[in-house]
């Protein structure tokens, strides 16, 4: 389960947008989002490794402001995600993010 989140790191690491475009049209998110939600249930073996990855991986979206990525988990994977929005800070950055581009967004429209 570790393997596919850091490679996934890898491929948003190069901010390159066709691969960034890639990850949301192929949902790659979802399956990462679910194996970290699994990973937080009792008797989840190696799931302290995926949850740290997927924080990393979620963490660097938001300091980066990958804003297709920003916007595509914080409305496709809500539901997963609100579930464990109280006890991890960068989730709660995440969506904070997410907040302020929506903002940012529709005061340039006006």
């Amino acid at each position: 389960q570790l393997a596919p989140v850091r490679l996934l790191r890898a491929v948003v690491g190069t901010r390159d947008d066709v691969y960034i475009r890639w990850v949301v049209r192929s949902g790659l998110l979802g399956p990462i989002c679910e194996a970290f939600h699994r990973s937080l249930q009792p008797l989840s073996l190696g799931g302290g490794a995926v949850v740290s990855a997927v924080l990393a991986l979620l963490e660097y979206i938001r300091s980066e402001n990958l804003r297709m990525l920003v916007d595509h988990v914080c409305r496709r994977h809500e539901g997963i995600l609100l579930q464990h929005v109280r006890r991890f800070k960068a989730i709660q950055s995440l969506f904070l993010q997410h907040q302020r581009n929506v903002e940012e967004a529709t005061s340039h429209d006006r």
